[in-house]
């Protein structure tokens, strides 16, 4: 996904962190997913999105609820988010 910053286009990418368990076997429930994009002077800018061991993960959830946090840090429209 590409959004514009301040007239430059920046591209969103992700990261999904599942948790293992101790044979290595990744569970169904919680991890995190973080957002972020990387401005003109190379230094990451991210947001977050955390999922309770309670909960099944959900990778398009937290994609779009870390994508709405990174893009509120800055200062733009959340509603980009729910098109990812």
């Amino acid at each position: 996904m590409n959004v514009d910053i301040k007239g430059q286009e920046c591209r969103i990418r992700w990261i999904h962190c599942r948790i293992e368990d101790d044979s290595g076997k990744t569970l169904p429930r919680g991890g995190e997913t973080i957002a972020y994009i990387l401005n003109d002077k190379g230094k990451r800018i991210s947001g977050h999105a955390y999922c309770s061991v309670k909960d099944t993960y959900n990778k398009k959830l937290g994609r779009t609820i870390a994508t709405g946090r990174l893009l509120k840090s800055l200062g733009l429209n959340t509603k980009l988010a729910i098109s990812c």
